[in-house]
């Protein structure tokens, strides 16, 4: 099961191993579209000159990221730290404009030791 859009690489590494693969699309990705107090929030960190760290777990959330911010969100965003969860990840943030870019896992210690590592004390948002 996967999204309408995306890799096929699992399946095809199945594949490869003889494996009957049946591939479903069982959901489908969306564009997240930020509300007035969502905006009003990055207009306070910007504003306060403060330096975002973001988790990217996707190539594709790099560019929904810059989806939902205007232009002087996209370069604030690129003034922080992006932690790649993959170097593929670090790839596509390095072409998009991210200047400090850290490698990590999917593993949540290790996200989080990335995040103490740089001095961020892990929050969501």
């Amino acid at each position: 099961m996967r999204a309408e859009d995306g890799r096929n690489w699992l399946s095809e590494r199945f594949a490869e191993e003889g494996t009957q693969v049946d591939t479903v699309a069982v959901y489908s990705r969306r564009v997240h579209r930020a509300s007035v107090g969502e905006r009003q929030q990055l207009q306070h960190w910007i504003t306060a000159n403060e330096r975002p760290a973001i988790v990217f777990s996707s190539t594709e959330a790099v560019a929904a990221l810059d989806q939902q911010v205007d232009a002087s969100g996209q370069a604030w965003l690129r003034t922080g730290t992006a932690i790649a969860c993959h170097p593929r990840i670090a790839e596509q943030l390095s072409l998009n404009g991210y200047v400090r870019v850290i490698n990590a896992t999917f593993d949540d210690d290790a996200i989080v030791a990335k995040l103490e590592s740089i001095g961020i004390e892990p929050q969501a948002i």
